[in-house]
């Protein structure tokens, strides 16, 4: 365990910071939620959908480094 934790430091990682306007897209929220009260969603779909667009788009974000060949 102590090795793995070790490990972890080596990694490199990346950070992303931006801001983002989500008036409009709350509004659709509170839209969808009045039209189907039973379901109360949050913004989390929203974000995995944004992502998801994001990371075909930009396909290096999804990617990783590592010395391991088969992993």
């Amino acid at each position: 365990m102590c090795k793995s934790m070790q490990d972890v430091k080596s990694v490199p990682t990346m950070n992303i910071h931006d801001d983002v306007e989500l008036t409009n897209l709350n509004m659709l929220r509170e839209m969808y939620i009045k039209a189907n009260p039973k379901d109360k969603i949050t913004l989390l779909p929203f974000m995995i959908k944004a992502f998801s667009v994001a990371l075909k788009d930009y396909p290096v974000f999804n990617a990783h480094v590592g010395n391991d060949v088969d992993s």
